[in-house]
């Protein structure tokens, strides 16, 4: 993202606030964002968002048709909106409605990584792995989580309660 800055103007949306974020009553605010940011396309990206787009074509999240009339119905041509979200689950879990023929510009499936490929990355961000590698590769997570000291750090950043 940070290459398309000139280019490009990012809002990163929490699943829990699409809705709010796209509410009509929001319209003149990507109005007022567009005229500003004339030159620049905007993309809202939304991580996470199974919630949002899972569905077998017969019973859909009301927030799809919101999704679909952002990127592809008369707002988003108006707004040259453009949305990326990112999500935890097949490709064949999402809404036949967001796959469909023209209205998916792309995807990307990020597999495991091979002992090679996780290797590499590591040495790249100066990370230590352990040999051998796991028969079954390495997820992002596992590399960048990885401790020679514990195995794998957990993420605690302070004490919740009493």
């Amino acid at each position: 993202m940070w290459q398309l800055r000139r280019t490009h103007r990012f809002y990163t949306i929490p699943l829990q606030e699409f809705t709010r974020m796209t509410a009509s009553d929001l319209t003149s605010f990507w109005l007022d964002e567009k005229k500003e940011h004339a030159k620049q396309t905007i993309v809202m990206v939304i991580e996470d968002a199974e919630g949002l787009i899972r569905g077998d074509g017969h019973e859909r999240s009301p927030q799809i048709a919101t999704l679909l009339n952002l990127s592809d119905g008369l707002i988003g041509e108006l707004l040259e909106f453009q949305i990326i979200v990112t999500v935890n689950c097949p490709l064949e879990d999402i809404d036949t409605a967001i796959t469909r023929k023209r209205r998916l510009m792309a995807y990307h499936e990020f597999g495991r990584l091979t002992g090679d490929e996780a290797a590499r990355l590591a040495a790249h961000y100066k990370l230590e792995l352990p040999e051998p590698s796991p028969a079954e590769g390495w997820t992002l997570a596992e590399v960048f989580n990885f401790s020679e000291a514990g195995g794998y750090e957990r993420a605690v950043t302070g004490r919740l309660g009493f």
